[in-house]
């Protein structure tokens, strides 16, 4: 009995040896990096009525995005990103994801809250939902830029001697829509660390 607790121990300690410093190097406050600008526009974001039919936007979704929500969603940052003067919502879509966090970018049109549109490299539309959150080797990051006008969407994968290797998909305002920008989601790419040594990033 004891010599299986000794092997588990190995095995939990090589898989979790590399979590501390990719948890800290991603999330060192919190993980949703949104900045709430000074001056708000749209539809007030309060009560129930905002809440069941946020509710309703989540429920309509296919079972490719695999929400499971365990109750409404609940607002976490308001702003206008675009500068277009119609208020955006984050809203936490309180499902039961292993390790991660669903959030839901909603906009307000046509008299109605709906999901903001995200336009995919290929040209399709997708609603725009994120995942933050990270385990022993996988990691989720949700960013908010706000100067680039972006939503990004940073994904990295580790192995057992810390190496990591990373996806981002980058959606930036081109005056109409939110479209996959390459070059901007590139330029993320080159910031992640290869791999980390002695609990620090190591970008090389």
């Amino acid at each position: 009995f004891i010599s299986y607790i000794a092997i588990f121990g190995v095995l939990a300690w090589l898989g979790f040896k590399y979590y501390a410093p990719i948890k800290t190097y991603l999330m060192p406050a919190k993980t949703l990096q949104v900045v709430e600008p000074e001056k708000k526009a749209g539809q007030e974001v309060s009560g129930e009525k905002l809440a069941e039919e946020l509710s309703t936007l989540v429920k309509a979704l296919g079972p490719e995005f695999e929400i499971q929500s365990m109750g409404p969603p609940e607002v976490t940052e308001r702003l206008d990103l675009n500068g277009d003067g119609l208020e955006e919502i984050v809203a936490d879509l309180n499902d039961s994801g292993a390790y991660t966090i669903s959030y839901g970018v909603f906009e307000f049109r046509g008299g109605k809250w709906k999901f903001l549109d995200l336009i995919l490299a290929d040209g399709t539309t997708r609603p725009a939902i994120f995942q933050d959150g990270a385990s022993v080797r996988n990691a989720e990051v949700f960013k908010v830029l706000e100067e680039q006008k972006a939503l990004v969407q940073v994904s990295g994968m580790g192995d057992n001697e810390g190496n990591w290797t990373w996806n981002v998909k980058a959606f930036s305002w081109n005056g109409e829509k939110y479209v996959y920008n390459s070059a901007l989601s590139q330029e993320i790419l080159k910031e992640q660390p290869k791999r980390f040594e002695n609990d620090e990033p190591v970008f090389e």
